[in-house]
């Protein structure tokens, strides 16, 4: 299956539309072959008419946005010029606050913000300036409890602002709003017993001060077709010392069937990080790149606050070849 995919955006309203239909058949060339028709669009619109039309429509109506009458309308610009964010408090990290361009004529505000805190209450001051000599203030001005808001919406600038960005944000849901979940790693240590596998790199990035990923590589001098992971966690208490999970698979039958649910809790943490993520056997290099983990698959998890050490080793082909050893701090949702 393939799909067809087309988009086009209107600088000027539509009113009126004529549409030319012609079937072509391969034969030496394409040649005009038994279908042909021409339709008023507005009029088709309001009230199909031309079976060969109709037809044709109805194959593409599920999937487009063709399907009112005239006119149609994109004339409006709305486009975003610059954003600036700014943090006066520790416990709030900005991680993305930028713009992006899809095309000539759109792009997008993107922002996102790490919670250190819980939060429990805030208040929202939204004001309209234009520029004029300056940026002025003009016209809309409004204040509101963000908490009482988002129980239940009032005064109307607010709602008309969050009703323009709420599909695309999770700032959707009534207080509190939760990411005090702290997970971040502080060491990598990656070892290989064998000449089969070379390690390119395994190490930890910082992004910001409240994130940092794990960045792995390796290159296979072999085909793998035999997987069998053994992984213990450790708990840092004068030392680290072995804690309550310990699993062994078959990583080949686990990557065509995932099974025991301590492996499948890992496995989904970072299985979008990397290319590890499909049936044997494996060729050329097994990646995780800018693994982070996002608070919410680990809400709920029986951690305690404390600093932890993954074990790994994984056997390639019947031979012990690679051992990993993760280390990191994690802290519960207060």
């Amino acid at each position: 299956m393939n799909t067809f995919n087309f988009k086009m955006t209107l600088l000027n309203k539509l009113t009126d539309m004529f549409v030319l239909g012609q079937m072509y058949q391969k034969s030496n060339g394409y040649k005009p072959w038994l279908y042909k028709f021409s339709v008023d669009g507005c009029r088709f619109l309001r009230k199909p008419y031309n079976i060969l039309a109709i037809l044709t429509y109805k194959l593409m109506k599920d999937f487009t946005n063709a399907n009112h009458t005239c006119p149609y309308v994109e004339a409006v610009v709305f486009k975003f010029t610059n954003a600036v964010c700014g943090s006066h408090h520790p416990t709030l990290v900005i991680d993305t606050c930028r713009i992006r361009a899809i095309n000539r004529t759109m792009n997008t505000f993107n922002f996102k913000m790490t919670l250190l805190n819980k939060l429990t209450d805030m208040f929202v001051l939204g004001q309209i300036y234009q520029k004029s000599n300056g940026y002025k203030p003009w016209l809309y001005k409004f204040s509101v409890d963000g908490c009482r808001f988002l129980r239940k919406p009032y005064n109307i600038l607010a709602i008309l602002t969050y009703k323009l960005m709420k599909d695309f944000t999770n700032a959707n849901h009534t207080c509190p709003y939760v990411e005090a979940v702290v997970f971040k790693f502080t060491n990598a240590v990656c070892k290989t017993s064998g000449s089969t596998i070379i390690i390119d790199e395994c190490r930890i990035r910082a992004v910001n001060r409240a994130r940092n990923t794990l960045n792995f590589q390796i290159k296979l001098l072999e085909k793998v077709t035999d997987i069998l992971y053994n992984g213990q966690i450790f708990k840092k208490s004068n030392g680290f010392k072995p804690w309550l999970y310990k699993v062994s698979v078959d990583g080949c039958r686990f990557l065509d069937k995932p099974f025991n649910p301590v492996v499948i809790i890992m496995y989904r943490m970072f299985k979008d990080f990397s290319n590890f993520n499909h049936s044997c056997p494996y060729i050329d290099s097994i990646t995780v790149n800018g693994f982070y983990l996002r608070s919410e698959k680990l809400r709920g998890l029986p951690i305690p606050t404390g600093e932890y050490m993954v074990n790994s080793t994984f056997t390639l082909n019947m031979k012990a070849l690679l051992n990993l050893n993760i280390y990191f701090e994690f802290i519960e949702d207060a």
